[in-house]
């Protein structure tokens, strides 16, 4: 393990947090103090060398691109921020103002044609995606398929349980998760990617990124129900 591996796989065994009868309280303390900005940065930062491409999958909602300008700052090469979302105005606000070189690209990772679009990026940026996608195991090979060097996927979890195998809750609500919807859909349509479908456990998801050909290097706990990962992409090809 080289050293920037090993400094971020301390992170991870210094953050994570095991479960506990209170760690649905303890999860929604955390939930609403960890900085979610630092996290992504020192991520970001640690994790994309200059010169290198950059893609930020799920750019627009409620960030307004700043991953994708942050790695612009930090040296980056070609940077595409991706949503299926509009530009928003934060973002064509802060493209303006910082005479960025970032692309937006209008596409769903979930689709054939958006990921034939972009081709492989160096560090592949990717928080809040997973778990609302109705198909996570095409949405990770989908990822795969962009990424040329390392994955970092953020995104929310259920806490695993000692003695009970990885899992995940369908339609995840409150009663689960402290930041999911209140309730689950009565009629789930194509396309609708508000939903909390398929939302797993830490263990789960590293099995997940397995499957798909990734190889976690180092995991990051932002209290019981947030994880970052960092993955390589082991197998060449499409």
């Amino acid at each position: 393990m080289d050293p920037h591996d090993r400094a971020w796989a301390l992170r991870g065994a210094i953050a994570t947090i095991g479960t506990h009868p209170v760690a649905w309280l303890r999860g929604r303390l955390w939930h609403s103090r960890f900085n979610a900005t630092q996290l992504r940065e020192e991520a970001i930062r640690s994790n994309l060398q200059p010169g290198q491409s950059f893609l930020d999958v799920g750019a627009m909602w409620r960030v307004d691109g700043a991953c994708s300008f942050f790695a612009e700052r930090l040296g980056a090469g070609a940077v595409t921020a991706l949503d299926v979302m509009a530009p928003t105005p934060g973002f064509v606000a802060a493209h303006r103002s910082q005479d960025s070189r970032v692309v937006y690209v209008n596409g769903d990772i979930n689709e054939p044609d958006t990921v034939t679009e972009l081709q492989p990026h160096d560090v592949v940026w990717c928080a809040g995606v997973l778990y609302h996608s109705p198909d996570p195991f095409r949405t990770l090979r989908h990822l795969r398929r962009v990424t040329g060097k390392r994955l970092l996927l953020a995104t929310e979890v259920v806490p695993d349980r000692r003695m009970q195998p990885p899992s995940a809750v369908v339609l995840a609500t409150k009663s689960s998760h402290p930041g999911a919807p209140h309730s689950r859909p009565s009629d789930v349509q194509p396309g609708d990617y508000g939903p909390w479908y398929l939302l797993p456990t830490p263990r789960a998801v590293r099995l997940m990124l397995e499957a798909t050909s990734f190889q976690v290097v180092s995991e990051v706990a932002a209290g019981p129900f947030h994880r970052l990962f960092v993955a390589r992409r082991t197998s060449p090809g499409p």
